[in-house]
Formats: C-alpha cells, sequence, structure tokens
C-alpha cells in the first residue's frame, strides 16, 4: 500500500492540482473581454500566502502551500530574507522560492495594477505575458486559456480520486476502465481540440493513454506516478478518504468561476488605504500558466509490439542517404506520424509512403524526396509541419498550389520587422510545374486576415524561420511593449521585464517544440521570436528637436491629436513603433513615442539628436 504522510500535488493546474478551486465564498460570474482600457493602481501592503481548495463531495478545504509560515506577511516581512529563513518549510520548496513568487510586486514597490473591470483570467493571462503575445504559442489566447484551465482541472481531478479509489481497493480496474472511456477521455480530446498544439497529434496522445488503461500494471507503472509527482506541500487531512472524494465536475465549473471573479474581488482594502492580496489570486497568476502546456501523455518505456516499424527515409533524387534513417516502433494499431526535416541546400521534392497511419503487421516505409535548392535560392530549408514562418516580402494567400490572381485570398505587404506576418506550416504541395508551396494558416491574431488558410511560395527570400536558428552572442528587445523574463523554457515563472531597447547576453539557444528560446547568461529564458528582439544592437536618437510645429498624437497610427508641438521643441525618445500593426493590406511608418503620445519620425519635421 502506498504512504500518504504528504500530498504531491500535480500538473502545476491553477497552482498544482486540479483540484484549486474558489474561495467558498464568491458568487460566479460571467466571464466577459475587458470593455475599457481604464488601469486601476493600488499598493500592497499584507500578502496572504498561495493557497488553494480542495474541492470534495463532503465540501472544501482550504490549503496552504507554505504551511508552518505565517499566512499573512507584510511587504516589509516578505522583503526579509533574515525573517523568511526562520520558518520550516516543505519537502523541495524554500523561502527563496516563497520570495520569488513576490518579487515582480516587491521590485515594483509593491504596486498591482489591473484594468477596471478585469477578471482574474484576463489579469492572469495578460499579467503572465504583459501583453506580449508573440511570446506564447501561435494559438494560445485568453479565450483559449480560459477555456481549457477548467477542463484540464478537470482531469487532475480525476486522476486523483479514481487513483486514490483504485490505489485503495474501492475501485476495481474494469470500473476504472469504463470510467476512463465515459469521462476522463473525452475531456482529454477536448483538451486537446481547444488548445490545438503543434508538434504531437490527438491519434498519438489518446494512443498512448488507451494503452496505459489497457492493463493494470501499466496503470500503476505509467499513470498513478504521474499524478503524485510535482509539487510537494503537507496540507492537513489529505488521507485517501478525503482523496477519494474529490469532484472533478465541482472542480471544472468552479475553477471556471474563480477565472471569472473580478481581480477588485480579490483586493482586501486595509484601514489606511493599501491592499491585502488575497492568496488564491497569487496561485492562479504564478503557477496555473504551466496548464497551458500540451496535455502530454506520461513517457512509457519501449514498447515489445507485435507490430513492424516505419522507417523515415531521407534522399536525393538519386536515392543517396542525406540524413539518417528514422525507426518508429508503437503497439499494434497504435498511430504515427511522420515529418520532413530541413536539409541545408535542399527543398523537398515529393513525399512516398504513407505519412500518418497506424502500426501494423508489415513494416512500412517513408521516403522523403529532395531536389538541389534551385539557382538563387541555394541553402533554401524546408519548414517542418508545425512550424512558424515570417514573410519577409510582399506576399499572397492563395487557394491553390498554382498560383492564380483570381484565386488569391489575400497580399500580405512588406512589413518591418516587429510586424511581420506569421503563419504555422500545416501541410506541403506542389504547382503545377512543380514549385514547392506551404500550406498555411494565418495566426496573426489582431488581424482581420487571422485564421484564414491557403498556400503561399515556400522560397527562402519570401519566408524566414519567426524563431531564431543560430545562438546570437547578444540579442536587442525591439517589441514597443518589451519582453519578460522567466524561469521555465515554456516561458511561465516570470522573473522581471526588459523594455524595448535594452541589450540581453545570451548564453545559448535552446529548443521548445518547435520554437526555441534563448537562454540568458543570468540564467532567465525570453522568447526567440524574431520580432520581438534582433542580434544587432539599434540605434535609436535621445532626443528630437522640431523643426517646424506638428502635432503630437494618442495613438501611432496618428489619428487622435492631443497637443501641438512648437517649432524648436527637444522631446526625449522613449521607444519607437510602426503605424498599422494589424493591417497588413498596407505597409508601415515610424513613429517615435515620446511622453504623452507619439510623433512623427520623418526627418522633414523632426532632427535626431543625442543630448
Amino acid at each position: 500500500m502506498r504512504r500518504w504522510g504528504t500530498l504531491l500535488l500535480v500538473g502545476m493546474l491553477l497552482g498544482s492540482g486540479g483540484y484549486v478551486l474558489a474561495t467558498g465564498h464568491k458568487e460566479p460570474c460571467v466571464a466577459q473581454a475587458v470593455t475599457t482600457t481604464t488601469e486601476k493602481q493600488v499598493t500592497i501592503s499584507r500578502y496572504e500566502l498561495p493557497y488553494t481548495q480542495l474541492v470534495g463531495t463532503t465540501g472544501t478545504q482550504k490549503l496552504y502551500i507554505f504551511p508552518d509560515s505565517p499566512q499573512v506577511l507584510t511587504a516589509a516581512e516578505m522583503a526579509d530574507d533574515k525573517y523568511l529563513a526562520g520558518f520550516s518549510y516543505p519537502e523541495g520548496l524554500s523561502w527563496e522560492e516563497l520570495q520569488d513568487i513576490y518579487d515582480p510586486f516587491l521590485e515594483d514597490d509593491n504596486v498591482l495594477k489591473y484594468a477596471n473591470d478585469e477578471n482574474l483570467g484576463q489579469f492572469f493571462y495578460r499579467y503572465n505575458y504583459n501583453g506580449n503575445e508573440d511570446e506564447r504559442e501561435p494559438e494560445l489566447t485568453e479565450e483559449t486559456l480560459i477555456k481549457a484551465l477548467p477542463l484540464q482541472a478537470y482531469e487532475t481531478a480525476w486522476g486523483i480520486s479514481r487513483g486514490t479509489e483504485y490505489d485503495q481497493g474501492t475501485l476495481s480496474f474494469a470500473d476504472l476502465q469504463a470510467y476512463y472511456r465515459q469521462n476522463l477521455r473525452p475531456i482529454i480530446e477536448e483538451v486537446f481540440r481547444i488548445i490545438q498544439p503543434d508538434g504531437t497529434s490527438l491519434d498519438t496522445i489518446l494512443g498512448t493513454y488507451d494503452w496505459i488503461f489497457s492493463t493494470p500494471e501499466r496503470f500503476e507503472t505509467h499513470f498513478l506516478p504521474i499524478y503524485y509527482t510535482g509539487q510537494l506541500v503537507t496540507p492537513q487531512g489529505t488521507t485517501p478518504e478525503v482523496l477519494a472524494t474529490l469532484d472533478p465536475e465541482k472542480t471544472r465549473d468552479l475553477t471556471a468561476a474563480i477565472l471569472a471573479t473580478p481581480m477588485r474581488d480579490y483586493l482586501h482594502q486595509q484601514s489606511n488605504g493599501t491592499y491585502q492580496l488575497d492568496g488564491l489570486a497569487t496561485y492562479v497568476v504564478i503557477y496555473g500558466l504551466n496548464a497551458t502546456e500540451t496535455p502530454q501523455p506520461p513517457v512509457v518505456p519501449p514498447i515489445v509490439p507485435a507490430s513492424q516499424p516505419v522507417t523515415v527515409r531521407y534522399h536525393d533524387s538519386k536515392g543517396k542517404s542525406l540524413a539518417p534513417d528514422q525507426h518508429l516502433t508503437g503497439a499494434l494499431g497504435t498511430t504515427y506520424r511522420t515529418t520532413p526535416k530541413k536539409i541545408a541546400g535542399y527543398t523537398l521534392k515529393k513525399t512516398t509512403g504513407p505519412t500518418t497511419g497506424t502500426f501494423t503487421t508489415t513494416a512500412q516505409t517513408v521516403t522523403y524526396q529532395y531536389t538541389a535548392a534551385s539557382t538563387g535560392n541555394t541553402g533554401d530549408q524546408v519548414a517542418v509541419r508545425g512550424e512558424v514562418v515570417s514573410a519577409i516580402r510582399r506576399i499572397g494567400l492563395y487557394q491553390h498550389p498554382t498560383f492564380k490572381a483570381s484565386q488569391r485570398r489575400q497580399w500580405y505587404a512588406k512589413k518591418p520587422r516587429l510586424q511581420r506576418p506569421m503563419f504555422v506550416v500545416t501541410g506541403y504541395a506542389r504547382s503545377n510545374a512543380g514549385r514547392l508551396r506551404y500550406h498555411v494558416r494565418d495566426v496573426n491574431h489582431h488581424s482581420q486576415t487571422a485564421g484564414q488558410t491557403g498556400y503561399v511560395t515556400a522560397k527562402a527570400t519570401y519566408l524566414t524561420p519567426t524563431y531564431l536558428q543560430k545562438r546570437p552572442k547578444e540579442v536587442t528587445v525591439i517589441n514597443p511593449r518589451g519582453v519578460n523574463g522567466y524561469r521555465q523554457r515554456n516561458l511561465t515563472r516570470k522573473v522581471t521585464h526588459y523594455r524595448q531597447g535594452q541589450v540581453l547576453r545570451v548564453k545559448r539557444l535552446v529548443q521548445h517544440r518547435l520554437t526555441t528560446r534563448l537562454l540568458l547568461t543570468n540564467g532567465q529564458y525570453v522568447t526567440a521570436n524574431k520580432r520581438l528582439v534582433q542580434t544587432k544592437r539599434v540605434s535609436m536618437p535621445r532626443y528630437l528637436r522640431i523643426k517646424t510645429g506638428l502635432n503630437r498624437y494618442q495613438d501611432v497610427n496618428l489619428t487622435r491629436r492631443n497637443r501641438h508641438v512648437k517649432a524648436g521643441t527637444r522631446l526625449k525618445v522613449l521607444g519607437w513603433d510602426y503605424s498599422h500593426a494589424a493591417d497588413f493590406s498596407r505597409g508601415s511608418t515610424l513613429r517615435y513615442r515620446v511622453s504623452g503620445g507619439y510623433v512623427t519620425a520623418n526627418l522633414k519635421w523632426v532632427q535626431r539628436i543625442d543630448r
């Protein structure tokens, strides 16, 4: 029998477990978009430490993650290393980890900013990305996140409660299998369809879970350990009897209610006008983002199947091997999927054999045949399925791989680096003349073209990988909203914010699925999206001298005038941006951001000066 002296929370889901639920005294409200940009700013003088709630059929229990320390600390106490070091902490956690949770607030003079009428889900999304949507995976929108989190909470609660019942002998394996088919499997499928992750398939995930739930031995070896690893806490009363009462449906519904609760309800005003931050809000904001990771099945050891392998080959037109063969194996009837490789100097010409299918009792072969890149395109590399690419020249999106003006769906104008149109490669085709095309999906979220699909050229003179492919020694932040530094390579656990123009030193380039990240010399991870950072230093004037009278505007498109600036005035330059970011039917124009708004960068009107 397994020992239950402590509870190992899993998944870092709205904290760490699927039972992270409402505070018990807040009324659910309907989630809605923020309808005003009014920003509120409050000073936090007291921090309630992070907590979650165990929600079961018999009620709820409030569980603090640091149960042996005071549950409310003042801002001064939170910043005092010696004071925090005097308490005991659960195994695997420390006072440094506690302080790290609140560093973003402490470093900002304990000031918390939130939009008027913003709910916790919206604040959580904005806080972790600071508005930098390109730091996340292309499909991870606010709507996607808020839909997926309650369902993933259901998954975790189901795993803990059913796993406990089985482990305690109160649930037979046959009933467990039936509950899996009826309850858990449909939720896993729904979460996958909401997130639509690249780099894996629904068949692969479901096939792995089906294999795990096929025998008691596989379940005990590959499912139970996954649901009892992660962040360690020692809450009171988490006996097997308590865990078995976890209610997945209540967990799902109350998780949705948490996200829909106004942010202001988590701020408790003190007598001096400052506020105490609720520990549940801290838990969601700091830990919840890891739930956006694609729901991955447990890693299983090599299966000894009755099936035969699938061999994947990469050859040129003469049969010469251009890359090592891959040998895929799996249980009989499970699904496999192959993708072409990027091979320098070659482009994909054709594919023979089933690129996706199921393992059978007969060996199968898939051959990707490449041809040397044509003159003028030497060094072209084929983007793999699921990779994000950006247009560096004017480019058209077409209905079919043989381009015709009558079948063109959209022109994408040439844009500056930080506004380049982005596409996810979803497939391949060739024109009647044999030219390689990508089938793509538009992932420019604020554009009217978002979500469109079609064919674009695969030429490297028109498209480039959106993410850096080689390690630079340093990068300059070019995104007008800056970028965030994170503790994890999946860009979670925000540490700090880097403003536009800052130069960051890079230790190495790391892979994350089909994207890359930059590991800085200070140990933080930042995005490697070329729309947000660039490898060259940026020359920006410190000041502008106005040559002749001009207007300052509230917006970068220069449509809302808010002041007239006289000739001879000196303005400090705070940053730069370009007009018409979400309009790909037209080009963009450089603007300078100054105190109070934006002004033209046209040298006819302004002079760049250093002091």
